[in-house]
């Protein structure tokens, strides 16, 4: 009620915005899809600052924005435009400010940082997005080949979505043991050194208890235990994302909180 109530105000603001969605996965302040109706260069950085200004939507950590031919709360219809558009160096912007006091994932309470991913379509005067296209020839069974400590499952990530076996992006999850000298940094630097894994650009870390069959806790852990700024770990167009919950190894020295279970 609130995301449909607040969406006429936001638009006497900002009127190029033609719909937006919170996934529940994000719990309304990690997560917001905006649905825009592009009309120059810069225009999606515009809406992400503009929203990132707006009382509480100042709170919110990641913010995407999509054209307006797509419907921001199909979810399948966006993962199709981060994996068939996204460019890891051009389509990211990376700021900091306020955050919500429920966000557990920043190095210090209420601050931290947020993301910003531009998936319009791009207008003349915009970089080009890369067209490196993402090749292997059986990407299904590449990452079972993968045996390193600490590493215990994996799975190609939404695989089901594409006909072809050339893409643009490629997502791998992994199911990591950390400890006091293995944090996600080890993790990425492993994982990025692996030839079978060549044909992934997008690694997740989760931890090991988490079920990576199950696609909205997968997200859930995705939206809330990321603090960009310090959790993505970039390297030669190809990005680590540590998910998992964060230890002093990983330069987090507050209590993590304990999760409740019902």
């Amino acid at each position: 009620a609130t995301e449909r109530l607040f969406l006429p105000m936001l638009q006497t603001i900002m009127p190029e915005i033609c719909d937006y969605w919170f996934p529940w996965e994000g719990v309304f302040h990690n997560i917001v899809i905006v649905a825009i109706d592009k009309e120059f260069p810069g225009h999606a950085q515009k809406i992400m600052n503009g929203l990132w200004g707006q009382g509480q939507m100042s709170f919110c950590k990641a913010i995407i924005v999509v054209d307006k031919n797509i419907n921001p709360a199909d979810s399948e219809m966006v993962l199709k435009e981060l994996l068939t558009k996204f460019d890891i160096t051009s389509d990211m912007t990376i700021t900091k400010g306020v955050l919500d006091v429920l966000d557990h994932s920043s190095p210090v309470p209420n601050f931290g940082s947020k993301i910003g991913i531009d998936l319009t379509e791009r207008f003349k005067g915009e970089p080009k997005r890369s067209d490196n296209l993402l090749s292997l020839k059986e990407p299904e069974m590449a990452h079972k080949q993968v045996s390193l400590p600490g590493i215990n499952n994996s799975r190609y990530l939404f695989q089901d979505l594409f006909e072809n076996k050339t893409v643009l992006n490629r997502i791998i999850a992994f199911s990591v043991e950390k400890n006091g000298d293995r944090g996600g940094r080890y993790f990425a630097d492993a994982l990025l050194s692996v030839t079978d894994l060549e044909g992934f650009n997008i690694f997740i870390l989760f931890d090991d208890s988490i079920d990576l069959s199950n696609n909205s806790m997968l997200l859930w852990k995705l939206f809330n235990n990321v603090d960009p700024d310090r959790d993505l770990i970039f390297e030669g167009g190809r990005v680590v994302i540590d998910a998992c919950k964060k230890l002093p190894v990983d330069g987090h020295d507050r209590e993590w909180p304990e999760e409740l279970i019902l």
